[in-house]
């Protein structure tokens, strides 16, 4: 009779142990994010795609923020016509076709831009009312995107290591997926820091003829640039 019961008990005792351990193998799997499959431990996309969205619309909307300084200088410079052709592929840019090609043509684009201010600010007369309230507009924008554009780098940089690494463990229905991350993540953390540079020589060019002409130069605007 005793080892009847004996027998019962450890029946019970291994039948918890299954539970506790199946349990266990399903909150490990859930903490890891994936499957197991034959080539390793899978890991959850969702993470790194949502991270990439949330850099591509940052980038976008600092690109629309340079748009709107430069085409509210060059309305107060009378070059207003040139921003927009110059600018019109800056415009046409979405989270959904972001290109480093596109990002270096508005680069290009920039630079052609700051030597046409440059040009018209050493000729035109003092800007005054709303030319003046323009220009002051195209400051504040600027070191809006200015700022935005310093955090989409950093998220950006980090997002390329992230993602490459995970590339190594992701399953192969979203591998297409991963791919698109790690190269629009790595494209982005490149163009930007040369963005940030061409956005403060044209800010600090901004700046410059501002103060020259007792045109309102915001706190921060001075203060990006010493950074």
């Amino acid at each position: 009779m005793g080892k009847k019961i004996f027998v019962g008990c450890l029946s019970y005792v291994l039948a918890a142990l299954l539970v506790c351990a199946t349990a266990n193998a399903g909150l490990l799997k859930g903490l890891v994010g994936g499957d197991k499959s034959a080539g390793g431990t899978t890991v959850s996309t969702d993470g790194l795609v949502q991270a990439w969205t949330t850099v591509a619309k940052n980038y976008v909307k600092s690109t629309s923020l340079l748009v709107s300084s430069l085409e509210n200088a060059g309305a107060a410079l009378g070059v207003k016509e040139e921003v927009v052709k110059k600018m019109a592929v800056a415009k046409s840019l979405t989270e959904g076709n972001l290109s480093k090609k596109d990002m270096e043509k508005i680069q290009e684009s920039s630079k052609d831009l700051l030597a046409l201010f440059n040009q018209k600010m050493s000729e035109v007369s003092p800007l005054k009312g709303q030319s003046a309230t323009l220009f002051g507009k195209s400051i504040i924008d600027m070191t809006a995107s200015l700022g935005l554009k310093a955090a989409v780098g950093l998220q950006a940089t980090k997002l390329a290591k992230d993602s490459k690494d995970a590339s190594k463990n992701v399953s192969l229905k979203d591998a297409g997926t991963m791919k698109d991350v790690v190269s629009g993540s790595a494209a982005v953390a490149i163009v930007v820091p040369v963005d940030i540079k061409l956005s403060k020589d044209i800010l600090k060019s901004y700046v410059q003829y501002a103060k020259t002409h007792n045109i309102a130069v915001p706190n921060n605007a001075t203060k990006l640039l010493k950074d």
